[in-house]
């Protein structure tokens, strides 16, 4: 018989560097399209920690919609231009 993979956590600081080289989104927070705010949280979901908690650049309640659509487009294009 074979050894199970050992399953690696990744440390929050590795999960960020992780998530500043990502392409990211900007979301409707938990409360839906009616709420004011948007979320910004990298298009393939990361996790970190023993609890796997996900990354999330931007949380709910710290941005509106157009300001969160902004940033991740400049993100996401200085991710292509390099």
């Amino acid at each position: 018989m074979g050894s199970s993979p050992t399953l690696t956590t990744m440390t929050y600081q590795e999960a960020y560097d992780l998530a500043l080289k990502s392409k990211w989104i900007a979301t409707p927070c938990f409360v839906g399209e009616s709420c004011w705010c948007n979320i910004i949280t990298p298009e393939t979901p990361i996790f970190f920690g023993v609890d796997n908690d996900e990354v999330q650049i931007v949380s709910s309640g710290a941005i509106n919609k157009q300001l969160a659509e902004h940033i991740v487009k400049v993100h996401n294009q200085s991710l292509e231009s390099k």
